[in-house]
């Protein structure tokens, strides 16, 4: 099944047994975002 809508480097999957569509991001993508968040936590670790 093809999706549309879909960002640059993002796949998508469809089970028809379950009826859920996963969404998989480009894994550069899902490291930036982490890393992100771990520069948040600990920049408000510091603050605290």
């Amino acid at each position: 099944m093809t999706m549309c809508g879909l960002g640059a480097g993002q796949t998508a999957s469809f089970d028809a047994g379950t009826g859920r569509a996963t969404i998989v991001p480009e894994p550069g993508c899902t490291l930036l975002g982490a890393a992100g968040v771990l520069l948040l936590l600990r920049r408000r670790r510091q603050h605290a």
